[in-house]
């Protein structure tokens, strides 16, 4: 993992110093699970599931409560996968809880189902937008899902998570598509 420093480094342990610093920050603020740690909680809830991401490079701007990755990006969450080119992870200020997850070029997520580890959906889009308080996933450019055998293409797709309800819209010129097998 590479790291992006804004200001000349004195020597190489003040760069190891910074970089140490730096990852365990990124580390605290992402994890909703600090907040219960300093609140005495032992495990986490439902929406305090910690990401583990992995990229190339990540760059962290407090400014704009915003950490970006970038470079073969692999977002791991419970039972859900993203992969991407670009994943920029938006926080609520100072409580640093996650707000929104943009991630975009060659977007591919998979869900494995809750009920059956053996069944999973397969989400691809040029760009893919998480709102946490919505619990919403929407999948925006040659969006598709796929489950099992069946298929939704669209140039957006807007799943619920907590409602289980998907919307697809096509474009002006292209409409969207259902493909649907029937189960014996």
């Amino acid at each position: 993992m590479q790291f992006f420093i804004k200001y000349k480094v004195k020597n190489r342990n003040h760069l190891i110093n910074h970089c140490f610093i730096t990852a365990l920050s990124l580390i605290f603020i992402l994890s909703p699970i600090s907040v219960g740690i300093l609140k005495g909680e032992t495990a986490p809830t439902k929406n305090e599931i910690p990401i583990d991401i992995k990229s190339e490079r990540m760059v962290s701007d407090n400014k704009k409560d915003m950490v970006s990755f970038t470079g073969n990006v692999v977002a791991v969450r419970d039972k859900m996968t993203t992969y991407a080119d670009k994943m920029d992870v938006y926080t609520e200020g100072t409580s640093h809880r996650m707000k929104m997850i943009i991630s975009t070029g060659r977007v591919k997520i998979i869900v494995i189902d809750k009920e059956d580890p053996n069944k999973k959906w397969v989400g691809k889009g040029d760009e893919a937008i998480y709102e946490k308080e919505s619990n919403q996933l929407t999948l925006i450019g040659n969006a598709s899902v796929t489950d099992e055998k069946n298929t939704i293409n669209g140039d957006r797709i807007i799943y619920n998570i907590d409602q289980e309800s998907m919307v697809s819209y096509g474009k002006e010129n292209k409409r969207t598509e259902t493909i649907i097998f029937e189960t014996k």
